[in-house]
C-alpha cells in the first residue's frame, strides 16, 4: 500500500459533492483530505493504524476513505489532477 501511495500522494480526487487530496492510507484504503466543516459525511479523527502527511493534520481538513479502484478509474478517465 505504501508503494502505491507514493505514486498517488497529492492526487486530487473529484466527486460530485466533494473533492479531496490523497494524503494518507490505512491497510485497505487511501485517505482523502477534504476542506469541509461537514461532520456527518467526513471524519475528523481517524482510528486504528493509518498514515497521514503532516501538512494535512490541520483542523480545517476532514477525512474520507477512498478505495484504490475509484482513484484508478479517475486516472483512466483523466478526471484527476495532481494537487499544487
Amino acid at each position: 500500500m505504501e508503494e502505491i501511495y507514493e505514486v498517488l500522494k497529492g492526487t486530487m480526487v473529484v466527486h460530485d459533492k466533494y473533492q479531496g487530496v490523497v494524503c494518507g492510507y490505512t491497510d485497505g484504503h487511501f485517505i482523502l483530505a477534504v476542506e469541509s466543516k461537514d461532520v456527518k459525511n467526513f471524519f475528523r479523527v481517524l482510528k486504528n493504524d493509518f498514515f497521514v502527511e503532516d501538512e494535512y493534520k490541520d483542523a480545517k481538513y476532514r477525512y474520507v476513505l477512498e478505495d484504490e479502484r475509484t482513484i484508478e478509474k479517475q486516472i483512466k478517465e483523466r478526471t484527476w489532477q495532481k494537487a499544487k
